[in-house]
Order: structure tokens, then C-alpha cells, then sequence
């Protein structure tokens, strides 16, 4: 009986790297084969190779976004906006996703190959055993293993030793039947399984970073009205919404964090749960109840890689900053409000060799080993202060990365200021467009630059002049960051805006 199959057509220098981002989501049909393509069109200097994508029984495939779903997207669609989480839009422009009719002689039919997924493998094999199996009949006829297998989401991330799950992990229905009517000792029991499959002992299902934070309970009186009016921003970009299902995240008996958010102590890092990640063969570590991690900017921190002094103005546990060390720079500063961020930026550059001097009000002058990076506990509206006490003393900056989303624009200024005045630099600005806006949005932004390069030249002496050569050299899509929304990285060249001193 023929069968349709969704499958990608891939130039030959971009399959490894589509083939790795559809295993990180799961979506890689292990059940097929990649296989060249020939479609009559192209050159024969352009190899093209079929990618097969695992899908459901209707040809759909997820599309990879722990935070959100497209239930009325096409299968086509769905995967392309799954591809985007983990390639730039360069690569996917040149990516096809094609429909397959086969026959179910020669393959199996896409829902026949259950459960290529660890995740599916270990529900299903807990969910069969005589005692669950008899659970299921008992609760309720209509439903079944199946449904409850293909319920799970082909993408999770494993951060050793945290599963992490999308936050749509257990939210369909038969899932939301049966945890309500499992006792928690077999709750329990089934997420014990899933971790052991998966080789963690902790797992917990995410959700995204909320913009501002819950209200304390000590400062609502029970009404909506008075938990908004006590909540505030997220500048801290805490997790939240987190929630913990497996192990002890060192959270109270509330479901809170035991230790405190803004003013912990070594002995709260110490009691803490702590995980780690590796990527470009750098090693990152955060606290995942206090502070957030974003796998899916894993291109991006590769690209930024260059021999530069580097300013990272929202440094988080080392995203970028770590990819400007191992470029080969010699300094990085970096500024973080997070302590919980700045305490896993520590350790994730002990587990690198590199050495941290952190400066806070709590802990001035506290030194790392050496000194590859000097992070600031504090806001940024200080930073240039500070790089003009220490510029004398630092080799050139060339790079400033500013990674805030939804925008980055309350640190252009301080950006802009910071690049060394004689040799000129780079500035990275992260924000958050609409596909359709793009290029007006990065224009408009390339615009205010102008304007900030215009105002310092004439503060510092230097040339007018300078303001032509602003000029903006890249425009990369990161990842789509909500529906019709891309993070869009900048890359502004900012020059010489003070006139050069003269040799004696």
C-alpha cells in the first residue's frame, strides 16, 4: 500500500549540517536512508542528496520549537520552521522539502517505524509492562499506548544529567487523563524511566523565559490585580516557568528556589543543581532554576569567532563570550546582573582553563586563575566607566556584542562608544524583526548608528567625515524567535571616530 514520506533536498555541502540539526531534533527518519537526487534541473556540478524527516501518521513533522506549535501548518512548512531553531536562513533558502509517494513493499510506512526516538522508546516500554498495561484498561478504554507514544515530542534536549522537555511534552490529552489518575509513586516511577533511557537523573519540562517575574506571595493579597501589580520585569531573565519533574533542583517545599535569586552565597552555588553543555567544543555550565540556556544559537556563537578584544555587554554564562576567548583574544569583559549567570560563567571557564576576575559589590577584586575575562556584577549603564578606566591597559576592542532580545537598542550608545577610537571596530546587534521587515529594520538600525558614530566623532575631534563609512556587513538569521519573527544578528562596522596620535 503506497505511503507519502516527507524528505529534504539538500546540496551536498550543506547535508551534514542538515542532517545534524534534524538529529538534535529528533526528526532524522533513521528508517531511510540518505540518497543522491536527481530532479533533471540541476548542474551536474551540484550534487543534491535526499534527507528523509520522520513524521506522523498524516505526513506532519514538529517543528522543533520548545515554546510554541503550528498544528495548522503544512507538513512542509512545519519542517522548514523546525530547520530555522538551528540553521541561518542562508542554508535553508538553498533546502527544499519535497512529498514522496512509496510503496510499503520495499519501506515501512512512516508510523509503522515507531519509536526511532529514545524518548517514545522508554515511555512505550514503561507504559507496557502488566501493571501499567492493566492501569490504562481500568482508566479509561479509549486510551491506548499508541496515542500516548505519539503524544511525545520528537525534539528534547539532554544536558547531562537534566532531560529537558518541550513545555507541550505531556499536554495532550491522553497524557493529561492518565498523570491525573497515576498515584504519584508511579509518576514518579515513569519519569525515573525516562531518565534512565536517557541516561539523566533529573528531568524537568521547560517553558519560555516569562517577562517578568511571579509575584512574591508575601506581596499579593490573592487577586490578579495584586499579583500583576507586584510582578515585575524579568532583567534577569530567570526561568520561571520551569518546571522540575524528576531530582532535587534545590527548590523549597513552595516549589520555589531555595537560594535566593539576587544575593546568594558560595554555599548556595555549592547546595545548588548545576548542568553542563558542550558546543563548538566549549564547555558551558548554569543552574537551570536560576538561569536560562539557549541551545539554539549554536551557529551563531560559531560564527563569531575572530581574533578581537571583545566587550560582551550581556555576557549571561559565556553564550558568546567563550567563542571570542577560544577565537584567541586575550581579554574579554563582560557585564551580568545575574549572579546565578555570572557563578556558571565561572564555572564554565574553570571547565575551559580559562581564569574569571569577577567584580561585585559583594566580592570586589575576587580573582579566577589568570584572567582570560573580567565580568562585572552589574548593570551596563556602567560599562563605560569602566572601559574607560581600564582602556590604557586593555589591547584594542574591536568587538562589542549586545545579545538582548526582543532588542538590544538601550546599549547601542555604549556600544558604539566602546569600540577603540583609533583602529574602529565591529558592534553585533541581536534583535528581533518581522520576515517581512527585515531589511527595512536593519536599514533604519545601520541609520541610528550613523547618527550615534556622527555625535562621538564630534565629541572626540575626529573626522565628520567618518560617518560614510558605516556600513553594515551582515545580516544573520539566527533562528525564528515567535511565528513570523526572526533573531537577527547585525554586524555593524563602527570606524575610527578620534583623529589618530601622532608619532613623536
Amino acid at each position: 500500500m503506497p505511503f507519502t514520506s516527507l524528505a529534504l533536498v539538500v546540496p551536498s555541502q550543506h547535508v551534514k549540517t542538515v542532517k545534524t540539526a534534524l538529529e538534535e531534533q529528533g526528526n532524522l527518519d533513521r528508517g531511510r536512508k540518505i540518497s543522491p537526487y536527481q530532479d533533471g534541473g540541476s548542474s551536474a556540478a551540484e550534487k543534491k542528496f535526499l534527507v528523509p524527516v520522520a513524521t506522523d501518521d498524516h505526513g506532519a513533522a514538529s517543528n522543533g520549537n520548545e515554546a510554541t506549535t503550528t498544528p495548522t501548518s503544512s507538513a512542509p512548512e512545519a519542517v522548514k520552521a523546525a530547520l530555522l531553531q538551528h540553521l541561518g536562513q542562508e542554508i535553508l533558502d538553498r533546502v527544499a522539502v519535497i512529498e514522496l509517494q512509496e510503496d510499503a513493499g520495499t519501506n515501512t510506512p512512516p508510523r509503522a517505524r515507531k519509536d526511532v526516538n529514545p524518548l517514545q522508546a522508554a515511555a512505550r516500554k514503561w507504559l507496557q509492562s502488566q501493571s501499567q498495561e492493566q492501569l490504562l484498561s481500568s482508566l479509561n478504554p479509549h486510551i491506548n499506548i499508541d496515542d500516548l507514544v505519539n503524544a511525545l515530542p520528537p525534539t528534547y534536549s539532554v544536558y547531562p544529567p537534566l532531560l529537558l522537555l518541550p513545555a507541550t511534552t505531556f499536554a495532550a490529552p491522553p497524557w493529561r487523563a492518565l498523570l491525573s489518575a497515576l498515584s504519584p509513586a508511579h509518576t514518579s516511577e515513569l519519569y525515573a524511566a525516562l531518565a534512565h533511557a536517557l541516561h539523566a537523573t533529573h528531568v524537568a519540562v521547560n517553558a519560555p523565559i516569562a517577562a517578568q517575574t511571579p509575584a512574591p506571595s508575601s506581596a499579593a493579597d490573592g487577586s490578579a490585580a495584586a499579583a500583576a501589580a507586584a510582578a515585575a520585569p524579568n532583567i534577569l531573565r530567570s526561568p520561571s516557568g520551569l518546571r522540575p519533574l524528576l531530582g532535587d533542583f534545590g527548590l523549597g517545599s513552595n516549589g520555589t528556589a531555595s537560594s535566593p535569586q539576587q544575593h546568594p552565597t558560595p554555599a548556595h552555588f555549592a547546595a545548588a543543581f548545576w548542568v553542563r553543555a558542550r558546543q563548538n567544543g566549549i564547555v558551558q555550565a548554569w543552574a537551570p532554576v536560576h538561569t536560562m540556556f539557549s541551545r539554539g544559537n549554536v551557529k551563531e556563537k560559531a560564527r563569531v569567532l575572530g581574533d578581537a578584544t571583545a566587550v560582551d555587554l550581556y555576557a549571561g554564562i559565556g553564550y558568546f563570550s567563550f567563542s571570542y576567548r577560544r577565537a584567541g583574544v586575550r581579554k574579554v569583559l563582560g557585564w551580568e546582573l545575574n549572579p546565578w549567570s555570572v557563578e556558571g560563567l565561572r564555572r564554565g571557564a574553570g571547565a575551559n582553563g580559562w581564569g574569571v576576575r569577577v567584580v561585585d559589590e559583594e566580592a570586589e577584586g575576587r580573582e579566577g586563575a589568570g584572567g582570560d575575562f573580567l565580568v562585572f556584577r552589574e548593570s551596563n549603564v556602567h560599562a563605560l566607566d569602566r572601559i574607560r578606566a581600564l582602556r590604557a591597559s586593555l589591547p584594542p576592542i574591536r568587538h562589542v556584542n549586545c545579545g538582548l532580545l526582543p532588542t538590544s537598542r538601550g546599549s547601542w550608545t555604549t556600544a558604539v562608544e566602546a569600540v577603540d577610537p583609533g583602529l574602529g571596530g565591529w558592534v553585533h546587534l541581536h534583535e528581533n524583526f518581522g520576515v517581512g521587515e527585515i531589511e527595512q529594520k536593519a536599514g533604519e538600525t545601520v541609520a541610528e548608528v550613523r547618527r550615534l558614530v556622527g555625535v562621538l566623532a564630534e565629541s572626540r575631534g575626529g573626522s565628520p567625515e567618518c560617518v560614510q563609512d558605516v556600513a553594515l556587513l551582515h545580516v544573520e538569521r539566527v533562528k525564528t524567535y515567535a511565528p513570523g519573527v526572526v533573531h537577527c544578528v547585525l554586524d555593524i562596522f563602527v570606524p575610527p571616530t578620534a583623529l589618530p596620535v601622532a608619532s613623536m
